[in-house]
């Protein structure tokens, strides 16, 4: 490891998004915890993302969160689903646009299902990404499960 501040906290993300996936999946990191200690160590974020982009580490502020790419549009322009993290793992692959076509009574069954092959951790971390959702966000939901019919 470098000496240098700014090549200590290069490496440090870096070694933080390769145990989270990386680059095999996007990663997110939560945007105010990385800026603090950036400005802890007096460097400049904007600065750090730049050199990380030599490393093949994209990364973009979206929200309250950086998100790491190996390809810089894929980082800019985050496909709205990946908000959910993993949780299209935990859907086992479940085709969310078949869901659809689905009376309530088969996809409250499907849900169900799911929910059931869902481990205690799953489960929380499902939770715990709804709760860390911004209002907004919050809303599209409730009104996409209106869409499907799972709420009135």
């Amino acid at each position: 490891m470098s000496i240098d501040p700014e090549d200590q906290f290069i490496d440090v993300i870096k070694q933080t998004v390769d145990k989270s996936g990386f680059p095999g999946k996007k990663v997110a990191l939560p945007l105010a915890k990385v800026q603090s200690a950036a400005e802890k160590k007096g460097l400049d974020l904007e600065m750090v993302l730049s050199r990380l982009k030599m490393f093949g580490y994209h990364g973009a502020i979206v929200g309250e969160k950086i998100i790491f790419a190996d390809q810089e549009q894929e980082a800019e322009a985050p496909n709205p689903m990946d908000r959910f993290g993993g949780m299209s793992d935990m859907l086992g692959g479940l085709d969310l646009e078949g869901l659809k076509n689905m009376s309530q009574e088969e996809l409250m069954g499907q849900v169900s299902n799911l929910m059931g092959s869902m481990t205690e951790e799953q489960q929380q971390s499902m939770m715990n990404m709804y709760q860390n959702m911004s209002p907004e966000e919050k809303e599209k939901i409730i009104s996409k499960g209106k869409d499907m019919g799972l709420m009135q």
